[in-house]
């Protein structure tokens, strides 16, 4: 019988239990049936609300051609659609592909370092921090599109 018509039987009322990590489907079927429990969705202790608002820039760094980090935000670049009948294959002959490589956190982290080591320059000692925790979100131009 599958999970939702277990779930949408009459005779049982609570949620279906899920096999533990490693448990055959022979296992689940014999007398031995192992039980896990759904987490509380009741808050342990009380949370602050996430406000909604307008993504903001905080801090900008940029890669040279040559992978060299730096503080600043001349590898910007603007999307500017293209006209109407261009031909998008135009260039591409010229196109250098780079080697695949893993995206890696480094730039972002140590962008987000150097920005809390400026607020406790500039405000005070232990500002840093609190800018930090004042953030619910933090990504870099791409990630989310």
């Amino acid at each position: 019988m599958s999970k939702r018509r277990l779930s949408e039987s009459p005779e049982r009322s609570e949620r279906p239990s899920k096999l533990a990590a490693g448990a055959s489907h022979w296992a689940h079927r014999e007398a031995r049936q192992i039980v896990l429990t759904y987490p509380s969705t009741k808050p342990s202790q009380p949370t602050r609300a996430v406000p909604f608002q307008q993504p903001t820039g905080l801090l900008t760094f940029s890669y040279t051609p040559k992978r060299v980090l730096e503080f600043d935000n001349s590898a910007l670049r603007y999307y500017i659609d293209p006209p109407p009948g261009a031909d998008l294959r135009y260039g591409y002959e010229r196109w250098i592909k780079r080697p695949e490589e893993r995206a890696r956190l480094d730039g972002l982290l140590r962008a987000v370092e150097r920005a809390m080591q400026k607020a406790d320059a500039d405000v005070g000692p232990g500002s840093g921090k609190k800018w930090l925790r004042d953030i619910s979100l933090v990504t870099w131009r791409g990630i989310m599109t």
